[in-house]
């Protein structure tokens, strides 16, 4: 097969002036079959959207050579015409994986602070105490604090709600105020 270029063009021809009849080592399978459905020859261009590359527009060719300089106009525009609405897919899909990841993210932040509160009204602790009370739990279980929050809020886990707080230290009694002058 020969190679040739022109203008964002390569083409491969088979049968061709200067060109091998018999199929390359890199490709035997495909040119045999491209051969066998009628195919002598292949031409492609990038799909491009600005320098970025997105894919390859290719043709097949029912005789040897490569396409008259008509035909390779009228592709490269189909090339450009095609690269948009496929850099538009891949955008779109980029957007629906974040908005999927902001979704879960702020679910998981309701499931923590409502098995925060829950934590801290049953067991008489404050907010903190019941975050860190999650957050504990969670690591020394190697587990996400989500699941481990939607676990007390569902009283399934070892972590529950109806489990006495610690014992907390007796506070120092505060001085007396010393009036003032």
């Amino acid at each position: 097969m020969s190679t040739t270029s022109t203008a964002g063009w390569n083409s491969r021809a088979s049968g061709g002036p200067g060109s091998s009849p018999t199929p390359r080592p890199s490709w035997p399978r495909f040119t045999h079959r491209a051969r066998r459905l009628g195919f002598h020859s292949v031409a492609a261009t990038p799909l491009r959207v600005r320098d970025e590359v997105v894919g390859a527009l290719s043709f097949f060719l029912d005789g040897p050579g490569t396409p008259d300089p008509g035909q390779l106009r009228l592709g490269r525009a189909l090339a450009d015409f095609a690269a948009i609405p496929i850099l538009q897919q891949r955008e779109l899909r980029r957007q629906m994986r974040l908005t999927e990841q902001l979704e879960t993210a702020l679910e998981s932040r309701i499931l923590v602070e409502q098995a925060k509160g829950a934590l801290a009204q049953r067991r008489r602790i404050t907010v903190d105490e019941a975050f860190a009370l999650l957050r504990d739990h969670a690591r020394s279980r190697r587990r996400r604090i989500s699941a481990v929050a939607r676990e007390v809020l569902d009283g399934t886990g070892e972590l529950s709600l109806s489990e006495p707080a610690e014992p907390a230290e007796p506070a120092e009694p505060a001085e007396p105020a010393e009036p003032a002058d």
